[in-house]
């Protein structure tokens, strides 16, 4: 409950208030969390996660002018509702043979993945490791479509996070999304990976 002040009928009075639903609860983009380690999934050297103020202040103590438009506009003005629940983005590209043509692709927001809308990292996971068609086909907000072979992303995706010396596919809280993955726990690869991404 929150403790307030208020003025009713001249005159003041304290009033505990018992709050239902966090704060943020109706935020598209949470503010800064602490103590909570990012959420992340990596599929064929893409590497997903959702937006907060933490991804954001990557960019730096200005992030407000130096991180990419659309996702500060999301962050100011962004509502949580049924059909979306989070903003995810592309956060870079693991370069490798299988996903070559897309290695300078960043922070594209995710619309779809293999024809399924994305609400929520768990809708994204299960969009990959529910499809059984040739290609993965991720569509993000600008119209843009990033087109993988399945069956080499399948055969390939484990090298990769070897590659880059990553030993986990995805966070600990999304464990619970059926993988073939590497179900090892490492070191976090978000901000290892992300920050390499800033210094290049």
């Amino acid at each position: 409950s929150v403790r307030l002040r208020i003025l009713r009928h001249k005159k003041v009075m304290n009033v505990a208030v018992k709050l239902s639903r966090p704060l943020h609860f109706s935020r598209l983009v949470p503010h800064e969390q602490y103590d909570v380690i990012p959420t992340y999934y990596i599929l064929g050297g893409m590497l997903f996660e959702p937006v907060t103020l933490n991804y954001l202040k990557t960019w730096g103590k200005k992030w407000i002018f130096s991180a990419p438009d659309d996702l500060t506009h999301y962050y100011l003005y962004g509502k949580r509702t049924d059909d979306r629940k989070e903003v995810i983005v592309l956060v870079e590209v693991l370069a490798d043979e299988i996903n070559v043509g897309y290695h300078d692709l960043d922070n594209r927001v995710v619309s779809r993945v293999n024809g399924k809308k994305i609400s929520t990292m768990e809708d994204l996971v299960a969009a990959f490791e529910n499809h059984s068609g040739k290609y993965h086909i991720i569509l993000d907000e600008r119209g843009h479509q990033i087109v993988l072979d399945r069956r080499k992303v399948d055969q390939n995706s484990q090298r990769i996070l070897e590659r880059y010396r990553i030993t986990a596919d995805r966070s600990k809280d999304l464990k619970s999304v059926s993988s073939t993955m590497s179900q090892q726990q490492g070191f976090d690869p978000v901000n290892t990976v992300v920050q390499m991404g800033r210094e290049n």
